[in-house]
């Protein structure tokens, strides 16, 4: 097992390195989120580490990496290049590719960016309609914003107080699966 913390594409990632046999091919695996990261992972696998050669990615702005970013430069593109550059860094010139729900996202995208890369693909409960997955997640959080204003509305004074927290919260909450910050 090898733990990385390497500048990859402008950023510090973080990757653990399982190798059982290296002549065996390795698994790529992108969690889920965004904003989570490879931890929760990690354990399943160890049961498995003596059969399969697996690398976790904390992706950019996620877990171990570095967490200090430009928001601006959470775009696919960006995303897709710290796939290819950690390949690059590990030496690997293909993978396993296994993406976790929004991973999955992530792992379709980087199949189709570099499919010469992609020995395989494994999705495991991945979002598959990016725009059904975003309007849930709006209506999600602009009802969890209302429940959130409703413990502490009454610290409000007006409609215009509420209408205004409301929308603060809600824009916070659907910050993180905006399409026009992943793309």
């Amino acid at each position: 097992i090898k733990e990385y913390f390497e500048t990859i594409n402008g950023t510090k990632l973080y990757f653990v390195k399982h190798t059982y046999d290296s002549s065996r091919p390795y698994i790529l695996f992108l969690h889920g989120g965004p904003g989570s990261n490879s931890a929760y992972i990690q354990t399943l696998f160890e049961i498995l580490s003596p059969k399969v050669n697996i690398i976790f990615l904390d992706q950019r702005g996620c877990g171990k990496s570095e967490r200090k970013i430009n928001r601006k430069s959470l775009l696919f593109s960006n995303l897709l290049k710290d796939i290819d550059e950690t390949l690059k860094f590990l030496k690997l010139k293909d993978v396993i590719l296994m993406g976790h729900s929004w991973g999955g996202v992530l792992a379709i995208k980087y199949a189709k960016h570099a499919p010469e890369k992609v020995r395989a693909l494994v999705l495991v409960n991945p979002v598959l309609s990016w725009s059904i997955a975003t309007a849930n997640f709006y209506q999600a959080s602009e009802d969890y914003a209302r429940k959130f204003i409703k413990i502490i509305g009454q610290t409000f004074s007006n409609d215009k107080e509420y209408f205004r927290a409301l929308k603060v919260i809600h824009r916070f909450c659907s910050f993180f699966v905006s399409p026009n910050n992943l793309q």
